[in-house]
């Protein structure tokens, strides 16, 4: 069953230069969310693709882990993550256990109560992009796999830092990110708590390789609000238990905090989901 869906390039993936691939993988727009994951990583692994797309192999907790850049957009998804799936599915070495895909990536707020920092479990994602109809067709219902809503929850409890809270959410995923987020803040709150560009299509590729290969794929995505037009107030700056604003200093150590808050919490997941599972 090689090459089921990707472009004929032998054993080295044309766009991400993989050539094997981990049963858990975290997935991530920024080349550089995937480098600081690695950090965290025993004994770990770092190839960067001619595209200057990473990927990070290694253990955590005993747990077989590849971070993953995706791109950002939907079309970029669409093409990096079918690479990871296939590399780990067309392998000589057939594997037994099936793909655990998570999402760790920012987002804009979309509820007046959501804090930059504040971290949400995507649910569900509403399209409003054209890639998922190319996948999956245009009736397709883009939800996120519940254990891994489950987990990743879990997870960023465990992990939050400082004012962060945690929530579980449905997630606008758009293609034109900047027009779309001028358009929610003029015409006020949406029921989504969430807008980024790509939960609905790893939610797509998800389901079409299950049904293609007839696996069991799971996938869920854990976003950190970066800012809020629905709440200027609290939603572009990090604040104390006073509600007043941290200095220059302040905010650049409070931002670290809540990477690192982000990028724990999608490994503990992966540590929860198998000791479940």
């Amino acid at each position: 069953m090689k090459h089921l869906r990707t472009f004929q390039t032998g054993n080295i993936m044309l766009h991400s230069g993989i050539t094997y691939a981990h049963p858990n993988v975290i997935t991530a727009g920024s080349a550089d969310r995937i480098e600081k994951l690695a950090d965290y990583l025993e004994n770990p692994q770092i190839i960067q693709s001619p595209r200057k797309l990473v990927t990070a192999y290694g253990t955590y907790k005993g747990h077989k882990i590849m971070g993953f850049t995706t791109g950002m957009g939907p079309s970029s998804v669409s093409i990096t993550l079918p690479e990871a799936i296939e590399a780990y599915y067309t392998a000589d070495d057939a594997p037994s256990v099936d793909m655990l895909i998570l999402g760790i990536g920012t987002s804009g707020g979309l509820q007046p109560f959501l804090k930059k920092g504040d971290m949400v479990s995507t649910i569900g994602a509403e399209r409003a992009e054209s890639v998922s109809d190319k996948i999956m067709g245009s009736g397709y219902v883009a939800v996120a796999s519940p254990e891994a809503v489950n987990v990743l929850y879990a997870a960023a409890e465990k992990m939050k830092v400082g004012k962060q809270s945690v929530y579980s959410g449905v997630n606008i995923t758009t293609d034109e990110l900047y027009e779309y987020n001028a358009w929610i803040a003029e015409n006020g709150p949406h029921r989504a708590h969430t807008l980024s560009m790509e939960a609905s299509v790893h939610f797509a590729e998800r389901d079409f390789y299950n049904k293609l290969l007839k696996k069991n794929i799971k996938a869920g995505e854990l976003l950190v609000i970066s800012d809020n037009p629905m709440n200027p107030s609290e939603g572009h700056g990090y604040a104390d238990a006073s509600g007043n604003a941290l200095s220059p200093e302040e905010t650049k150590v409070m931002e670290q905090k809540v990477e690192e808050a982000h990028i724990l919490a999608g490994l503990e997941a992966v540590v929860l989901f198998r000791n479940q599972n």
